[in-house]
């Protein structure tokens, strides 16, 4: 699990969700009128999520927190929002291309990748940021949360 990124958990959980939804039984539900919503969603969270990675960018460190060549400590921002704005970004990519895909089933995936990513990702980050950046790190805990 460590080493293969979160964003390839994601799809991976998203992709059986959504064949779980034209399995026999499971495609027979009535189709959810959520298509432009499921749009709107989806680009409102890609927009979340190039925004973060816009700002590792310019920060001249790099998108993996855990990198040992991660340099600078990004607090402003989206990341003035919420500590974790790419996780809380997938998640919602997630729940805008189940509505867009009309696989609501494909939620239910969402449910299995959100354990996984706090506690196997996101408090193993938060542990080496701690180490790596010390009291910035454990003011910046205090000042945002971790998600929303």
């Amino acid at each position: 699990m460590r080493h293969v990124p979160p964003p390839l958990w994601a799809l991976a959980l998203l992709g059986a969700g959504y064949a779980l939804s034209l399995a026999p039984g499971f495609n027979a539900l009535a189709p959810m009128p959520t298509r432009p919503l499921g749009a709107i969603v989806l680009l409102a969270a890609l927009a979340v999520l190039l925004t973060a990675m816009a700002q590792f960018l310019l920060a001249r460190t790099q998108l993996l927190p855990t990198s040992e060549t991660n340099n600078a400590l990004v607090t402003s921002g989206v990341f003035a929002l919420t500590r974790n704005p790419m996780y809380l970004a997938l998640s919602i990519v997630h729940i805008g291309l189940a509505a867009l895909l009309d696989a609501p089933i494909a939620l239910f995936a969402l449910l299995a990748i959100l354990p996984v990513m706090h506690w196997g990702v996101v408090l193993r980050e938060e542990a080496y940021l701690e180490a790596k950046f010390g009291d910035d790190y454990r003011r910046y805990m205090q000042a945002t949360r971790r998600y929303f």
